[in-house]
């Protein structure tokens, strides 16, 4: 095994077990009580860093997409996890995100740019019709609405490429765990005035946690390249020593 390789086996296996302590550290302290707000960012900056060990390794465009989409959801956290204020700002951060990762799954899956293109921009503008229609329309409500689209469809992409490359399970199921972050977290701010139970809206901040951090992780390490094709030379050896032959 190349040197290189051993070095990419070793950075994932320390990014993992970081971020796995990291998790297990966060709940805890979330069913203590206890304040881990400067460990949930330190927990999204591993992700982010770990994301630009990657484009040192590959340099390609999947990787920067990657990490650009990364550094966004950094900045956006510094605002809804670090200050808790500036939500319009930290929204719209996350959307830039999701727009970088739907280019990373369209380059990555060998999709044209432009159906993904014309489906968001439709369905997002039907979204802020109907913002405005039930008068809703205001800036937070706005780019929440614009995030949602973003991500659903990042979800629904992600999904659909699977049968193309198997580490796009990893996507499908980091979106899919941060839709449920996202779930929370709307629950948490507007589940009062849309009738939710108390106890139920009160759980919501400790859930969020739950999801957002292995959605992140999954999304990062769903760039790495599985060895397809090195079983595919394996599997097909054999048949061509026996036509040699």
């Amino acid at each position: 095994m190349k040197s290189g390789k051993v070095l990419r086996i070793l950075w994932l296996a320390a990014f993992l077990l970081t971020e796995g302590c990291l998790y297990a550290v966060i709940l805890i302290g979330e069913a203590c009580g206890a304040d881990e707000t400067a460990l949930r960012f330190v927990s999204v900056a591993v992700a982010c860093f770990f994301s630009a060990e990657l484009l040192f390794f590959k340099r390609g465009l999947e990787e920067f997409l990657l990490l650009a989409a990364m550094l966004f959801t950094v900045a956006a956290d510094v605002f809804l996890v670090l200050l808790d204020r500036h939500y319009e700002l930290a929204v719209g951060l996350f959307l830039i995100a999701q727009c970088l990762h739907a280019l990373r799954l369209i380059s990555g899956g060998k999709r044209k740019v432009w159906p993904s293109v014309i489906v968001r921009v439709s369905l997002g503008a039907l979204a802020v019709i109907a913002l405005a229609v039930f008068r809703f329309f205001m800036l937070l409500t706005v780019l929440g609405a614009l995030y949602a689209v973003g991500i659903l469809c990042n979800f629904v992409l992600s999904g659909t490429l699977i049968r193309r490359d198997r580490r796009f399970l990893f996507a499908f199921l980091g979106f899919f765990l941060f839709i449920l972050c996202d779930i929370t977290v709307a629950l948490n701010g507007i589940g009062r005035g849309l009738g939710v139970p108390e106890n139920v809206v009160r759980i919501m901040p400790r859930l969020t946690w739950v999801f957002y951090l292995p959605s992140q992780v999954l999304i990062v390490i769903s760039v790495l390249k599985w060895p397809e094709k090195a079983k595919e030379t394996a599997e097909t050896a054999p048949e061509e020593t026996v036509k040699e032959a």
